[in-house]
């Protein structure tokens, strides 16, 4: 059994699964509000699956790039679960996740999130099943710079459509991952903590950190005021 939390943009949910079925799945849009929703949301998720708290044997989370703020939530959550059930963890990057979801649509993705400031986060992924790996590590780009990265991938990810803007602008046609396909399911987030634990890699609890590419506005602002 394996519980999953993704806090890392303002799209957030957690899931429960048992092998490869999704016992139940919430999701939620929100960043503020993720403080305030998580703990509640897991105890809904273990109420709708009549599970207990002690039949949980393993924990996958959304490390970023994402929120400083969510990211911090979710990890933080996660950690004191593993620690207080004394279960494994599993940390796997949200643009995983998203280029994970869509992989069937594409043999090539683009995974996309806001990061702010004009930019986004932006990831490479290519091959189908078995051979799914991702080929461009997680990165912060202009819109521009990622469509020259996506080079005809299927963009995926909440940044999808302002990616999808600047192609246009470059008389490209972009392709964007349909409706539903293109919001960050928690479900994904399990599928991919079962695999990580099914090929026999460590628990990452005590190693466990946010990905955040670039420092917070706080860190900057001190930074700048030593220069």
């Amino acid at each position: 059994m394996i519980l999953a939390v993704d806090t890392s943009t303002d799209v957030a949910g957690v899931a429960l699964a048992e092998a490869e079925t999704i016992l139940a799945e919430i999701s939620w849009r929100g960043r503020a509000a993720h403080s305030s929703l998580l703990l509640p949301a897991i105890e809904r998720l273990l109420l709708t699956s009549g599970v207990t708290a002690a039949e949980i044997e393993q924990l996958a989370v959304a490390i970023g790039p994402g929120s400083f703020s969510g990211l911090r939530v979710g990890i933080s959550a996660v950690k004191g679960l593993s620690m207080a059930l004394d279960i494994p963890v599993a940390g796997i990057g949200t643009l995983d996740v998203m280029a994970w979801q869509v992989s069937p649509l594409s043999a090539a993705v683009l995974a996309v999130l806001p990061a702010g400031r004009g930019q986004v986060y932006a990831a490479l992924y290519k091959g189908q099943g078995p051979e799914w790996h991702p080929a461009q590590p997680p990165q912060i780009l202009s819109p521009d710079e990622a469509v020259s990265l996506a080079d005809g991938a299927l963009l995926a990810g909440e940044a999808a459509d302002e990616v999808a803007g600047a192609a246009e602008q470059r008389g490209r046609e972009p392709r964007i991952a349909p409706g539903a396909w293109n919001v960050r399911r928690p479900g994904f987030l399990a599928e991919l903590g079962r695999l990580y634990f099914q090929s026999g890699q460590s628990d990452q609890r005590h190693q466990l950190e946010p990905l955040y590419l670039r420092r917070s506005a706080a860190e900057e602002k001190r930074a700048a005021t030593q220069e």
